[in-house]
C-alpha cells in the first residue's frame, strides 16, 4: 500500500517509510469507536465489505478521523503566525480549540504520535514545514499542557511530504481498514453476537 501512495504522491523510497510507518501506527487501536462499530458489525455475520462500511461510516465522525482534518486545517492557517505560543493563547481565548494535542488514555504523550514525529526528525532532519510543525508542536504544548496526538502527527506527515489536502485522514483510514478486517477475522472465529445490556435511568412511568 505504502508503495502505491508513495508512487501517486511522488514522494520517494524515504517518504514510503514514513507512509509504512503512518499506516502500521493506524491499524489499531484497541476498541475505539470505528473498531467497536466494526467488530459489532462483524459479529452479526456481515460480509468483510459491510465491516469496513461501518468503520469508515465512524471513522469520518468530527469526534474520531475528522479530527485529523481540522488539525490539517489549523496547521494551514497559522502558518505565517508569529509568535506562536501567543498565537496559540489567542486561539483559545477566542474559543477555538487547538486540535490534536491531548489523548485522554495518554497522560504523558500519545506514542503513536511520538514515533511518528521522531521518524520525520531522523528522514527530513532540514525540512522548513518540519521545523514549523515542531515549532508549534513546542508551542501548543506550553500553552496547553497537552502532548500532540496522533492525529497532529499525520497532519505534519502531510506538511513535510507535500501530500494533498485530506491526506491526514486518507492514511488514518487506509491504516484502520487493515485493523478493521483483522477484529472481523477475530470476531467470526469466536461465532458470538455481541450484544451489550442497557439499564433504563429515565423518569419511573406512572
Amino acid at each position: 500500500i505504502e508503495q502505491t501512495l508513495a508512487r501517486a504522491w511522488a514522494v520517494g523510497a524515504r517518504g514510503a517509510d514514513l507512509l509504512r510507518s503512518a499506516l502500521i501506527l493506524c491499524a489499531d487501536h484497541e476498541l475505539n469507536v470505528s473498531s467497536f462499530t466494526a467488530r459489532s458489525v462483524a459479529s452479526a455475520g456481515s460480509n468483510p465489505y459491510a465491516v469496513v462500511i461501518a468503520g469508515l461510516a465512524a471513522l469520518e465522525g468530527s469526534k474520531h478521523g475528522g479530527v485529523a482534518a481540522r488539525v490539517e486545517s489549523m496547521l494551514e492557517s497559522m502558518r505565517r503566525a508569529r509568535p506562536l505560543p501567543n498565537a496559540i493563547a489567542e486561539r483559545l481565548r477566542r474559543g477555538e480549540p487547538v486540535d490534536g494535542f491531548g489523548h485522554p488514555l495518554y497522560r504523558n504523550g500519545d506514542p503513536r504520535a511520538a514515533a511518528l514525529l521522531d521518524q520525520l526528525r531522523d528522514h527530513y532532519a532540514k525540512s522548513a514545514e518540519l521545523g514549523y510543525v515542531l515549532d508549534f508542536a513546542g508551542a501548543a504544548a506550553s500553552v496547553t499542557r497537552e502532548h500532540p496526538t496522533i492525529d497532529f502527527a499525520l497532519a505534519a506527515l502531510a506538511r513535510v511530504l507535500r501530500l494533498p489536502s485530506g491526506s491526514p485522514l486518507m492514511l488514518f483510514a487506509l491504516g484502520r481498514t487493515l485493523g478493521w478486517i483483522g477484529h472481523a477475522i477475530e470476531q467470526y472465529a469466536t461465532g458470538q453476537l455481541i450484544r451489550p445490556r442497557a439499564k433504563y435511568v429515565g423518569a419511573a412511568p406512572h
